[in-house]
């Protein structure tokens, strides 16, 4: 995937309607599992949160830190373009958002 942005339009999204970070997916591979959940557990000290039915089978816990979650998952050999690795965005308008994004990006 390749990102061209146009930086001639940035001036016409003055607000790009992020409201916060819902949630970051990390992944790691399944042998260096048990070192990222003692990491984030014991080390950090972060709050494990029950998955949702949908997703309990999955390996991999889900965290709390204040009121973004940190879902970690696993994944073998993962390359940027098929990873699961990501940050979700609150937004108080998912259409405008995109709309302001295409003004300034294609993505090919």
């Amino acid at each position: 995937m390749k990102i061209r942005l146009y930086q001639e339009n940035v001036s016409e999204i003055k607000n790009m309607w992020i409201d916060s970070i819902d949630h970051i997916q990390i992944t790691s591979s399944s042998e260096a599992e048990d070192a990222m959940l003692f990491f984030y557990s014991k080390v950090l000290g972060l709050r494990q949160i029950p998955k949702p039915e949908a997703v309990k089978a999955n390996r991999g816990t889900w965290y709390l830190l204040g009121e973004i979650q940190l879902h970690t998952s696993i994944e073998q050999n993962p390359s940027n373009e098929t990873s699961r690795r990501h940050i979700c965005f609150r937004v108080r308008n998912l259409n405008r958002l995109v709309r302001n994004i295409n003004k300034v990006s294609k993505i090919w």
